[in-house]
C-alpha cells in the first residue's frame, strides 16, 4: 500500500511527504510582532521612568528647587525603585524584540503556507475523486486482471491505462504543492525554534527572580488562628483565586477535592507547633509557618490551600516560581498523576495536531470523572479573558441530545467571563460553576489535562 493511499482518510489536504495534516496555519504574526513592539516602548519607558526617578533623588529637577518632607522621603526611597525599573526595562527590551524578529520573519511564510494548503485541498480531492490507481499499470501492455494480463489492444486495458495514469498525474500536482508546504513549515519551524532560544536565554528568568526574590516577603499573612479545613475535610469551593496567578495549581486542587478529598489530606502532617508538612508525590516534603502562608488578600481561601501553595512556592524557589504554570505539573508533583494533555479538537491543530475529536475528549473526560480522577482545561483567548486560565472541569453529560461539559472557575464567580460564556451558549450557575455545549467547549478550550 502506497503512503498517498494509507492516508486518504487524514483531513481534507492529505498528510504530506514528511507526514504533517496539511492545515492552514493558525495565529496573526501582526499581533506577534505588535505586542514585541509594544514590550519595546514599555522596557524603553521603565529605563526614562528610572533615569527621571535618579534625577528626583540627585534634586536635578526643577532646577534644584524641589524641596519639602515629601520629596525628601521620595529621595531616599527611590534608588531600590529606580534600579528594579532599570533591569526590567533592560530585560524587557529583549524579549520584544525577539517577538518583533519573529512576527515579522513568518508573515510571509503564513501566507504562503495558507495558499498552499488551500491547493493542497482542491488538488487531493481531486485526487480522491478520479478512479484508478497511482501506483497501477499505465500502459495497456502492463494491465492486467489478478494473474491473467489483458490484451494491450483491449478497450478496458486502454481505459484502466488511463485512469490510472490521470490518478497518478493528480497524486503527483498534488505531491509538489504538498512538498513546498512542507519547506513552508520548515521555514515556519526554523523561526520558531530561533525566537524561542532567544527569548529564554536566561532573559525571561531574569526577570521573574529579580521582581519575586525582593517581594516574596510582601505576599504572606498570618494564618495561624484559621482551622486547616473549614468544613471538616478539603472541598472544592473552598478555593477562591485573587490576584495571585496559580490557577493551573488551583483548578488540580479543586478537581481532587472533588474527586477524592483524602488525596489532599494525605499531603499534609498537622505538625501542632503551627508548622505543617506538605508530602509532594516525589516524596519530597516541605514545611511551612502557618504565620506566613500566602496572602489572598479579600478572598476568603481555605487555609490547607495556602499551606499547600506556600510549600509549593518553597519548593520550586520563590512564590514567583508558581505564579503561572499549567494544570499538568501540579497533578503529576502534588498527587503522582502521569497526565493527558490535549486540544479538545486537535483536528484544528495546524502543528501538533493528533485528531482528538470533541467526541473523544468527552469520553476521556467522563472516564477520568467516574474513576475520581481531576480534570482541567485552560481557556482560548475567547472568553472574555486571557488564554491560559485555568479551570476546573467538574461533569460531563447529555440532555436531549446534546452533550454538555461543566466547569468551575477557580474564582469561584464569573466575572468578566460571565457575557461571553453566555454568549457562547453556556449557561452560568454559582460558585463560578457553568456549563457549555461540547462544540463551544471544544472551541472556546485550548487544552485538557486529565489525570491518569
Amino acid at each position: 500500500m502506497s503512503l498517498g493511499d494509507s492516508i486518504e482518510a487524514i483531513g481534507n489536504a492529505g498528510l504530506s511527504p514528511q507526514g504533517r495534516p496539511i492545515r492552514s496555519m493558525n495565529g496573526n504574526p501582526e499581533t506577534v510582532e505588535s505586542n514585541g513592539d509594544e514590550m519595546v516602548q514599555a522596557g524603553q519607558d521603565m529605563v526614562k521612568a528610572a533615569t527621571t526617578l535618579l534625577q528626583i533623588q540627585a534634586n536635578q529637577l526643577g532646577g534644584g528647587e524641589m524641596a519639602g518632607h515629601a520629596v525628601d522621603a521620595l529621595r531616599e526611597s527611590v534608588g531600590s525603585a529606580a534600579y528594579t525599573l532599570t533591569q526590567a526595562g533592560e530585560l524587557y527590551e529583549p524579549v520584544g524584540t525577539a517577538l518583533k524578529r519573529y512576527g515579522s520573519s513568518v508573515s510571509g511564510t503564513k501566507t504562503r503556507a495558507d495558499t498552499l494548503a488551500s491547493s493542497c485541498e482542491d488538488l487531493w480531492q481531486t485526487y480522491l475523486s478520479l478512479p484508478g490507481d497511482k501506483d497501477g499499470a499505465s500502459s495497456p501492455d502492463d494491465v492486467s486482471v489478478g494473474p491473467v494480463p489483458l490484451p494491450a489492444d483491449s478497450p478496458v486495458a486502454k481505459e484502466i491505462a488511463e485512469d490510472n495514469q490521470a490518478k497518478a498525474d493528480a497524486y503527483e500536482a498534488w505531491k509538489q504543492e504538498a512538498t513546498q508546504w512542507d519547506a513552508a513549515y520548515d521555514e515556519w519551524k526554523d523561526a520558531y525554534d530561533a525566537a524561542l532560544a532567544e527569548v529564554h536565554d536566561g532573559t525571561v528568568d531574569a526577570i521573574e527572580d529579580y521582581v519575586w526574590e525582593n517581594f516574596d516577603d510582601d505576599l504572606t499573612e498570618d494564618r495561624s488562628s484559621d482551622p486547616l479545613y473549614p468544613d471538616g475535610e478539603p472541598e472544592m469551593d473552598d478555593i477562591h483565586q485573587g490576584a495571585f496567578g496559580d490557577c493551573w495549581l488551583l483548578s488540580t486542587l479543586a478537581g481532587q477535592a472533588q474527586a477524592d478529598p483524602s488525596k489532599i489530606e494525605d499531603m499534609i502532617t498537622d505538625n501542632g507547633d503551627g508548622t505543617y508538612t506538605v508530602r509532594f508525590a516525589d516524596g519530597e516534603e516541605v514545611t511551612v509557618d502557618d504565620n506566613a502562608l500566602l496572602d489572598h488578600g479579600d478572598v476568603d481561601q481555605a487555609k490547607w490551600i495556602s499551606v499547600i501553595e506556600s510549600a509549593y512556592a518553597a519548593r520550586e524557589g520563590s512564590y514567583g516560581d508558581i505564579d503561572g504554570g499549567n494544570a499538568e505539573n501540579a497533578m503529576e508533583d502534588l498527587f503522582g498523576y502521569d497526565v493527558d494533555n490535549f486540544d479538545p479538537d486537535s483536528t484544528k491543530d495546524f502543528f501538533f495536531g493528533n485528531n482528538v475529536s470533541p467526541e473523544d475528549s468527552y469520553n476521556r473526560i467522563d472516564d477520568a470523572l467516574d474513576d475520581n480522577r481531576p480534570v482541567s482545561a485552560s481557556v482560548r483567548d475567547e472568553l472574555g479573558i486571557e488564554g491560559g486560565h485555568s479551570l476546573t472541569v467538574t461533569d460531563v453529560y447529555e440532555v436531549d441530545g446534546v452533550k454538555y461539559v461543566e466547569l468551575r472557575n477557580p474564582w469561584a464567580s464569573h466575572g468578566q467571563m460571565e457575557d461571553p460564556i453566555n454568549e457562547a451558549g453556556g449557561t452560568t450557575m454559582g460558585d463560578g460553576i457553568f456549563r457549555m455545549p461540547l462544540d463551544e467547549f471544544a472551541d472556546n478550550f485550548a487544552e485538557v489535562q486529565v489525570a491518569k
